[in-house]
């Protein structure tokens, strides 16, 4: 005679047909349902587990397209193209769970009789999970993000970089495009120049900024200052409610001739630039001054923005006491790296690109403007050691993993990206893509 026994993990449920066990069965038995459950319940921890895999997975996936698409739209402006930017608005995944289990055997009576059919028990289950992610594709464009992409970088953000540990030579090179009366290879702002930019006075300047930088020489902060908003004003028409008014807006009133009569007031942050001097001040010091003609006798100069109406004066002086600079845009500063991508001799000969020419009549050598700071190799094949790698007319444009100057100068463009367009609002049409069944 033989007993049935079924147990299925999946829901458990258990069935038998005339089953009787005697206590080896019954322990053999108890061991097989707590195989099958502990199946089960390894299943349950397989969903945390997934989640930390994708969770990574998305994440690297992220970091690489961004990289691709910032790069590739570097590409397109050196052939004249339009960059195009699409923002990961959401990845959402849903995950479906399989698990189950399940046992099955015979066991014979009398098995010391029938020692040619002993007893049979079957174990079996499944484990799985099925993942369906969709993310969602919006276009940056609209009216806020063009101008986030055209405006000059604010001197705000000047700072904030120099100050998070990058180099000053740096962040000017790539931000600045004119410092005093120095330009930083100004034309290379927009499309690809037809005659060749001034760019070495200003790369000098800073070069040393950078030595004094590294020697803790040399500061690009701010200061705060009180500023006099009002001419004199009798004591007596300085009533309560102009105290409080001026409060609200930061202003205050300070007394002046004894009282008699008051000036309004307010404290500003002042950007400023400071270098050493005296006796014990480094030579680059009093070399960067005589580079932007900045007065010997200062160790303090204000740094105004170029447009301002106190900038077109400071331009007329010799020895100036402020130091005027004008930013790139975003796209400007784009504009201005892609001129470091290797074009090949084909597309060269094909037109395909504006070739800038020197005064001699000679092709000019962009690699002279942007020396140790940026470049992006070419080739027909794909590269087999590439920091990132993007396919474009038919070749491969990518940055060497060993060239850390291009890397390090393609992740300040990246946060430069997000300091300037970050907040920009996408706009539809929205692209909902679902990956996978």
């Amino acid at each position: 005679m033989a007993d049935s026994l079924r147990l299925m993990a999946h829901g458990l449920r258990l069935t038998a047909d005339g089953l009787r066990l005697s206590p080896r069965r019954l322990h053999v038995a108890t061991l097989a349902v707590v195989a099958v459950l502990t199946l089960a319940a390894t299943g349950c921890q397989l969903g945390p587990t997934a989640l930390k895999i994708s969770h990574t997975q998305y994440n690297q996936a992220l970091q690489q397209t961004s990289a691709e698409q910032l790069l590739l739209n570097l590409v397109r402006l050196r052939y004249g193209e339009s960059p195009v930017f699409l923002e990961v608005g959401s990845v959402s995944a849903q995950f479906v769970f399989d698990q189950g289990g399940d046992l099955a055997g015979t066991l014979n009576e009398n098995i010391g009789a029938q020692r040619g059919n002993p007893d049979v028990l079957r174990i079996g289950g499944n484990i799985g999970y099925t993942e369906r992610p969709t993310i969602t594709y919006s276009p940056l464009s609209g009216d806020e993000f063009v101008q986030r992409l055209l405006s000059p970088i604010g001197l705000d953000n000047l700072v904030l970089l120099t100050h998070s540990g990058w180099r000053m030579d740096r962040v000017l090179r790539l931000v600045v495009q004119e410092m005093s009366t120095l330009e930083n290879a100004r034309t290379a702002s927009g499309p690809t120049p037809a005659i060749s930019p001034d760019y070495q006075p200003f790369a000098q300047a800073a070069r040393l900024l950078r030595s004094l930088q590294a020697n803790k020489q040399v500061e690009l902060g701010y200061k705060t200052v009180t500023e006099t908003l009002s001419d004199p004003i009798p004591a007596k028409l300085i009533t309560a409610d102009a105290l409080v008014e001026a409060a609200k807006v930061g202003n205050r009133f300070r007394s002046t001739a004894g009282g008699k009569s008051f000036v309004l007031t307010r404290k500003t942050r002042r950007l400023v630039l400071r270098l050493p001097t005296g006796h014990g001040a480094a030579k680059e010091a009093q070399a960067v001054r005589k580079l932007l003609k900045l007065r010997a006798d200062q160790t303090e100069y204000d740094v105004i923005p170029a447009g301002t109406s106190t900038a077109h004066r400071l331009r007329e002086q010799s020895q100036r006491q402020s130091l005027v600079i004008d930013t790139r845009s975003l796209l400007g500063v784009m504009f201005y790296l892609s001129q470091g991508v290797a074009i090949t001799p084909t597309h060269r000969r094909s037109g395909l690109v504006t070739i800038t020419i020197k005064n001699s009549g000679e092709p000019f050598d962009w690699s002279g403007v942007l020396d140790h700071l940026f470049s992006v190799s070419s080739q027909i094949m794909p590269p087999k050691h590439a920091a990132i790698a993007v396919r474009h007319r038919g070749y491969w444009f990518y940055i060497k993993d060993t060239d850390q100057n291009a890397k390090s100068t393609f992740a300040l463009l990246g946060q430069l990206f997000t300091l300037q367009a970050g907040s920009a609002q996408s706009t539809p049409p929205v692209r909902t893509l679902p990956v996978g069944g």
